[in-house]
């Protein structure tokens, strides 16, 4: 009787945490082997495309399952502080599953556009003792809470050329170029953030809030250093426009050896 009241309560636990149908295979759906714990996914995006709304707190969930023989001890290491993880449910016996949920507060993370961050489940896995677990959403202001009045009157970021062709370089050259911009919008504007597709491409916003009727200008440097052939790098600018939060400046040209 003892024996069978275990075994309902394993079961009970693994369907309150499994996301697997019972048609698909553990060894398929877990397919991601990190020793003798076996992943479905070990990266969190949460929502992809839709992202996290800025401010709020959401969860997305790793699922696991541990092959081992015995329980599995676990603790995290290098976990970031905008992140709250828990392990349900908190004991996992040999051969079942479990899942990880990890809470991301953008409050305190206080950045815009795709993150990415990492921290690690340390267990008592002979094999492989650490896994390492990709955390990178995509943060986004939330605009759904603007009135009618707010959106009518909120900024609104223009470019006079999204495009710059810089023609063509010889490799290891340098050039500066100047994204002019206008706030056409009546509330200041905000540039939350800007990213490069790649190292070799430095954004610098000259000034990061911009009033209403005014002007700015985004200085981007790009070093062909390394580079050959033709070359299409993208900047991504965050700014708090509810109609064009994100805008893509593009570099086009050559680089010649």
């Amino acid at each position: 009787m003892r024996t069978l009241l275990i075994s309902i309560i394993v079961l009970l636990a693994m369907s309150a945490t499994a996301q697997r149908n019972s048609d698909i295979s553990i060894d398929r759906y877990y397919h991601i082997k990190r020793g003798n714990v076996w992943f479905h996914a070990t990266r969190l995006m949460y929502g992809y495309q839709d992202g996290i709304k800025y401010p709020k707190t959401e969860t997305d969930t790793i699922y696991f399952y541990n092959n081992m023989d015995k329980p599995l001890d676990y603790s995290f290491q290098n976990l970031p502080d905008f992140l709250n993880v828990q392990v349900i449910p908190h004991e996992i016996p040999a051969k079942t599953e479990g899942k990880i949920a990890v809470a991301y507060d953008t409050k305190i993370k206080d950045t815009y556009g795709p993150t990415f961050d990492y921290f690690y489940m340390k267990t008592n896995d002979s094999e492989r003792s650490k896994k390492r677990l990709i955390v990178s959403p995509d943060i986004k202001q939330d605009f759904s809470g603007l009135s009618e009045e707010e959106l009518e009157n909120a900024p609104e970021i223009v470019f006079e050329n999204p495009e710059y062709n810089f023609g063509t370089l010889t490799q290891g050259e340098k050039i500066t170029h100047t994204f002019s911009f206008k706030n056409k919008g009546e509330r200041d504007l905000i540039i939350r953030a800007t990213d490069a597709s790649c190292g070799c491409t430095s954004p610098e916003p000259e000034e990061k809030q911009i009033a209403g009727g005014e002007s700015g200008t985004i200085k981007v440097i790009f070093n062909s250093r390394g580079k050959k052939g033709r070359q299409h790098q993208q900047v991504t600018v965050i700014a708090n426009d509810p109609d064009q939060p994100v805008t893509t400046l593009h570099l086009k040209g050559k680089v010649k050896q």
